[in-house]
This record gives C-alpha cells, sequence and structure tokens, in this order.
C-alpha cells in the first residue's frame, strides 16, 4: 500500500506513468529498491496496476464506501473470481457497501463463500429474477406494511409473481411501482425506486444471451441489495443479516439443482 500511494504521488507530479526510475529519483532510493517494491507490488496484485487501484479507492472515497474498500481484499474487489457468481456477488457486495461497518461486518460473516457459485448463463438469469422477486414482493412489500399503506401493499401484493423469464410480469411490476412510491418517506421512496429498477432490469432479460446481459443481471442484483437495504433502514425489518443470508443460500441451492437438471 506504500508503493501504491508513492507511486500515485509521482504519476500525480510527472503526469505520466513513472517509470522505476523515475519513482527511484523521486524519493532518493537505488533503482534496485524501486524494482524491489515494484517486484512486490505485482506478486500481491498480479496484473492489476497501482493507477486502476487508485481509481477504485479514490472513487470509493467520493462516494463514502471507502470504509468498506479498505475492509475487502483489493484484488477480489476489483476483479470477482471467474468461478463466483455474477448475481450473487453483486448483491453481498452491494449489501456490504450500503450499510454502516457492525452490520456490515454481521452479514459478512453470516454469508456463504461465493467461491465456484458461478452458474451458467440461465442459473444467473433465474437468480436475477428472483432476487428482483424478492426486492419487490418481500422486501418493499415490508416497507409498504411498515408505512401503514394497506391498501398499496394488497394492490401489490395482488400483482404475479416475478418467475424466472416471465418478462411481462417483471415489466408490469415495474412500472407500477410509482405509483407505490407517493408519499413515503424518503428511505421507503428509496426502496420502491430499488425494486423497480430490479424488475425493470429482469425484464430485458429475454431467453437468448445479448450483448447487454450482463450489465442488466448486474443491476438486477445491486437494485434487489439496494431495495433491502432502504427497507431496513426505513425500519420495515428487524435486520438485514438474515435476509441476506437467507436468500443467498436459497439462491444457491436454486442454483446446484438447476445445474443437476
Amino acid at each position: 500500500m506504500s508503493y501504491i500511494q508513492a507511486w500515485g504521488v509521482v504519476a500525480d507530479e510527472l503526469e505520466h506513468t513513472p517509470t522505476a526510475e523515475e519513482y527511484a529519483i523521486r524519493f532518493q532510493l537505488r533503482v534496485a529498491t524501486a524494482y524491489r517494491d515494484q517486484a512486490l507490488f505485482r506478486a500481491a496484485f498480479g496484473e492489476e496496476t497501482p493507477a486502476r487501484i487508485l481509481d477504485v479507492l479514490w472513487d470509493a472515497a467520493r462516494g463514502s464506501r471507502l470504509r468498506h474498500i479498505l475492509s475487502a481484499p483489493v484484488v477480489l474487489a476489483l476483479d470477482a473470481p471467474d468461478d463466483a457468481s455474477l448475481v450473487l456477488g453483486w448483491f453481498v457486495a452491494t449489501v456490504l457497501d450500503r450499510l454502516p461497518p457492525g452490520a456490515a461486518a454481521h452479514v459478512d460473516r453470516a454469508v456463504a463463500p461465493l467461491a465456484g457459485t458461478c452458474g451458467d448463463r440461465r442459473t444467473e438469469v433465474e437468480r436475477a429474477y428472483r432476487l428482483a422477486d424478492r426486492a419487490v414482493f418481500d422486501w418493499f412489500e415490508a416497507t409498504l406494511r411498515h408505512a401503514g399503506e394497506e391498501g398499496r401493499q394488497k394492490g401489490l401484493h395482488s400483482l404475479e409473481r416475478l418467475r424466472p423469464f416471465a418478462a411481462e410480469a417483471a415489466a408490469y411490476a415495474a412500472a407500477i411501482l410509482d405509483e407505490y412510491a407517493g408519499g413515503l418517506d424518503r428511505e421507503a421512496v428509496r426502496a420502491a425506486g430499488s425494486a423497480k429498477q430490479s424488475a425493470a432490469a429482469v425484464a430485458s432479460l429475454g431467453l437468448r444471451v445479448r450483448r447487454d446481459d450482463e450489465q442488466h443481471l448486474v443491476v438486477a442484483a445491486q437494485s434487489a441489495a439496494d431495495t433491502l437495504v432502504g427497507a431496513f433502514a426505513a425500519g420495515a425489518l428487524s435486520d438485514v443479516v438474515t435476509p441476506s443470508r437467507e436468500v443467498v443460500l436459497t439462491l444457491l441451492a436454486r442454483g446446484r439443482a438447476s445445474t443437476a437438471d
């Protein structure tokens, strides 16, 4: 980390990517020492660059998310393992990112490890749909119930649940969620908006693979996480640890069943 910080200083001053020689001159080091520092960095971070890691850290600092970034493995924060579920990885990372330190630590300890959980495209789409379903019909519905919006809650409950690849139901749910957000407080409105975004994202996932599929999967997962955290912040859920763990374990079990089928 010292090397990354020092490298950033030189890069800012020179306004270009510094060489090991320029790094050594700036800090009055032997060139051999500069190369040793560079080698240690590469041993730790593989093909990552100091510039890319600094970009992640500065972006997190600007978004008040630096605490979580600094508590996570940096390489994994930049590139999730190839064998981790795209949907569940983004869901868990977003939940941790949005929570205060104590709650994030509890969730992190409770959620099952995601290494080796990557499914095929169909499995990941199914996971995204089921996450969006939970966001709309569990977490946002709990928000309406907590707000005393019995009429809106019953209206939401009357909609068709979001089944994998049933795009019309997801699109319809997304279209009417704005109606249920009127007059709610800030966190409840946030939960409504996130649930809508998650439903809209899965509605865009058809039976055939498209170039933008991955982005829709990420948005669906992140928005579902935002809905959960918004419902928790609005007081609609007693904790965020239990539903986080429950949904991950449920979707992992479904993923294994789908693969076996």
